[in-house]
């Protein structure tokens, strides 16, 4: 089901008339940095970060999973892991050219800080310490990603109206249904013969 939530986050969160202004997430959150309101507002990238944080958590999500160490589950997560850490590291620039002032960019700054929490909560889901507490945190982390996703589309759409017309897209009900379904069968009881 966390496949099928993946999937979610690539297709559109945002239907328009326009067909490149109806966005995934990844590109709902470039676009967002782009509103001057949410690049230097108040809440300067606030908004970016709740859309970028899904992935952050879905790493999470996903590291937990495997029940073995060293298993085939536990290799197929840790791609997943490392997908997810890439996708969220900022343009090859920032690490190769230190005085282009790409290392100043508050946009590219969230987007390393980002990957980093991302890799430190999938070295500890893999780890297996949380295995224990699974049946707690996989629904925890659900619904922590519903309520975000949610209110981070509730923004965009808020930010994308004054341009153009729009309404949620396919992309947002897929990963919410999706995401809401692990947590609901993270709760139910496991079965005795162990997978």
């Amino acid at each position: 089901m966390l496949v099928v939530a993946a999937l979610g986050l690539t297709l559109p969160w945002t239907n328009t008339g326009a067909a490149s202004l109806s966005m995934s997430a990844f590109d709902l959150a470039e676009w967002t940095t782009l509103v001057p309101e949410v690049r230097y507002g108040g809440n300067a990238m606030a908004l970016p970060q709740q859309l970028r944080l899904l992935m952050v958590l879905m790493v999470f999500a996903v590291s937990m999973l495997p029940n073995r160490r060293f298993s085939w589950g536990w290799f197929a997560a840790l791609l997943v892991v490392l997908a997810g850490i890439i996708a969220l590291l900022p343009p090859f620039e920032y690490f190769i050219d230190p005085g282009s002032g790409f290392r100043g960019d508050v946009n590219y700054n969230q987007l390393m800080t980002l990957a980093l929490i991302a890799a430190g909560l999938g070295v500890i889901g893999l780890s297996g310490w949380l295995l224990r507490l699974r049946r707690i945190l996989l629904p925890i982390t659900a619904v922590a990603l519903v309520i975000l996703a949610l209110s981070a589309l509730s923004d965009s759409l808020m930010y994308l109206n004054r341009y153009v017309s729009a309404q949620t897209g396919l992309g947002v009900i897929v990963f919410c249904g999706a995401v809401a379904l692990v947590g609901l069968i993270s709760v139910l009881p496991e079965s005795k013969k162990g997978v």
